[in-house]
């Protein structure tokens, strides 16, 4: 829960470091991997922070970036609390044009691109929470960052954008 929404961190009450990769289609050449490591931990009570270190890599692109959360934590009598979080992300997307057969080599728009774009963003959440049961809501890429490998002269359409979610999670330990 800590990966989508930055009001998680601390919540455990314990500091904590995780290591994470997913490889999807594994048997395909060039199968997407993501790998990562996060931290998130309590301090004086009521204030959580964390931090993640990520690649991604979907060939021929591929990204890597990092993101640290801050979060209050509010008690509300009986173990119950109320967490406010906010983070900013910084990332940097490339794409190896080298691994790319093109129909045009002289496309202008492929050779003025540039290989890589850094871009960040901004995440907000909400996570109430007691021993056995929780709700969250959050809301990443608020800021919406254009991803623009400078190919269009123009400047009108960006290659694209981190797009806004809203995530609503919950659950209750039986």
């Amino acid at each position: 829960t800590f990966l989508i929404n930055p009001a998680v961190a601390g919540s455990k009450g314990i500091h904590s470091l995780n290591l994470f990769h997913r490889w999807q289609w594994v048997s395909f050449p060039g199968a997407p991997q993501t790998f990562g490591v996060t931290y998130q931990g309590m301090i004086k009570d009521v204030h959580g922070v964390g931090g993640l270190l990520f690649s991604d890599i979907t060939r021929p692109s591929y990204r890597i970036g990092l993101k640290g959360s801050y979060a209050f934590h509010i008690p509300l009598g009986d173990d119950m609390k109320l967490s406010i979080g906010a983070a900013g992300r910084l990332v940097r997307n490339s794409i190896n044009t080298r691994t790319i057969t093109f129909i045009q080599d002289n496309d202008a728009a492929v050779n003025a691109a540039s290989e890589a774009v850094w871009g960040g963003d901004a995440e907000f959440g909400l996570y109430f929470y007691s021993k056995n049961y929780y709700v969250g809501f959050s809301a990443p890429n608020l800021i919406q960052t254009k991803i623009d490998f400078g190919t269009n002269p123009t400047g009108r359409d960006p290659l694209g954008k981190g797009y806004r979610h809203y995530f609503l999670t919950g659950g209750y330990k039986f």
